[in-house]
């Protein structure tokens, strides 16, 4: 399982959003449109390559600030992180009282924790947006924005100004988070000996992200890079 999302400022939002529209206009794709990895269909990797492109622009820009509560460091202007767990040693029943979706939100604090940390910056306070996605427990977000502003940075009064969920058709940087996610974990989790026209297509797209990026979705990476992929581990 993979839990991820990108990562920017409130500046570099608003051009990724009008450069995602501009793709969607030069392509004449429809408004409704929405770019969905695991709804890519075989005669759209051109189409999707293209919005990876638009990842790729803005990930070899780098921040003119620095980033963290430790280690500060400049980062690029777009980031992505994400955790991967094991199925195998994933044990609601034991740890979250066979809770599946309080067990999912305890992995989602930890990654927001870590994002928090990596890429706090002064008088930037954190807006997350996930998608509308239904919760059994309605105070399931509340508590997870509470928890991260109590205990994520101990020192930071409320770094986290907004969490709430969205549409991902209305919010273009959740379908970039779904698709730059899909791809990771498509590279992680599909054989190399599989094959049909839309894993085909797929592992295209896949491997046109990596050689832009310079790197293999399918390998963990150190924490301190703008795109890391870290494997949680669990005892």
């Amino acid at each position: 399982m993979l839990i991820g999302g990108v990562i920017c400022d409130g500046e570099t939002a608003k051009e990724v959003r009008q450069a995602i529209q501009s793709l969607k206009d030069s392509l004449g794709l429809k408004r409704d449109f929405e770019f969905h990895f695991t709804k890519m269909k075989p005669s759209q990797v051109e189409i999707y390559q293209k919005f990876c492109d638009l990842f790729c622009e803005f990930y070899a820009q780098k921040c003119d600030y620095k980033r963290g509560t430790k280690d500060l460091r400049i980062y690029r202007r777009i980031c992505f992180e994400a955790i991967l767990i094991s199925h195998a040693k994933i044990n609601h029943l034991q740890f979250s009282a066979g809770d599946a979706e309080l067990g999912f939100f305890r992995f989602y604090y930890t990654l927001l924790a870590h994002v928090l940390k990596k890429h706090y910056s002064a008088e930037r306070p954190f807006h997350i947006v996930i998608d509308a996605i239904s919760t059994k427990n309605k105070q399931a977000i509340p508590n997870l924005h509470q928890r991260l502003n109590n205990s994520a940075i101990l020192d930071i009064v409320e770094p986290v100004k907004i969490l709430h969920r969205q549409d991902s058709q209305a919010e273009f940087l959740l379908q970039m988070s779904d698709v730059i996610l899909g791809c990771v974990s498509f590279a992680w989790n599909k054989l190399p000996t599989q094959s049909s026209k839309i894993i085909d297509a797929k592992r295209e797209v896949v491997q046109h992200l990596e050689n832009n990026l310079g790197k293999t979705l399918s390998e963990p990476s150190y924490s301190g890079n703008s795109f890391n992929i870290w494997e949680l581990q669990m005892q």
